[in-house]
């Protein structure tokens, strides 16, 4: 409500249509699944079901997992936040290890803790955020604040299953 109030447009499983340069930007947002807000179907009404190349979709998820749940190929992006890049961990792997053992806490559990990942043929890239859940400390799971600046080029050097192809942080 108080993002509202200050004039910020809070999506919830919706979608907006966003105007860029010479075309459609369209920007689908998850709420929590671990709060069972999460409703992909609603997010997506509406639009078309497979991807229009002329107008690229960006699934913004409040957690990582929902990329499970969408449509393969869909989207251009998927960024995603919610495990705090695993908040506290013992492995520098962007993968969760074995070493990893405090992921459950607080519901943070993703296979995709941290960083860029290809999932079902979305790039995913999952940000450690700026705050804690729970425990109110960070070990090898820094804040992290991503900035990307969106083109319509691909690095065509990086491996095809490669995420960093698609994401590379500014």
């Amino acid at each position: 409500a108080g993002l509202r109030e200050q004039g910020v447009d809070v999506l919830q499983n919706e979608h907006r249509l966003v105007p860029v340069r010479d075309g459609v930007l369209e920007v689908v947002a998850v709420d929590d699944p671990s709060t069972n807000r999460d409703d992909p179907a609603a997010a997506l009404a509406g639009l078309p079901t497979a991807p229009d190349p002329s107008r690229p979709a960006i699934l913004l998820a409040h957690a990582p997992d929902v990329v499970d749940r969408a449509p393969p190929g869909r989207f251009a992006l998927a960024l995603a936040g919610h495990t705090h890049g695993g908040q506290i961990r013992f492995s520098p792997f962007r993968h969760r290890t074995p070493l990893d053992v405090s992921m459950s806490v607080g519901g943070l559990d993703s296979r995709y803790a941290r960083g860029a990942h290809l999932v079902r043929g979305i790039p995913l890239f999952v940000s450690n955020g700026l705050g804690q859940s729970g425990v109110p400390f960070r070990f090898l799971a820094p804040p992290q604040a991503a900035l990307f600046v969106l083109t319509a080029e691909i690095d065509a050097g990086a491996a095809p299953d490669d995420p960093a192809r698609f994401i590379r942080p500014a």
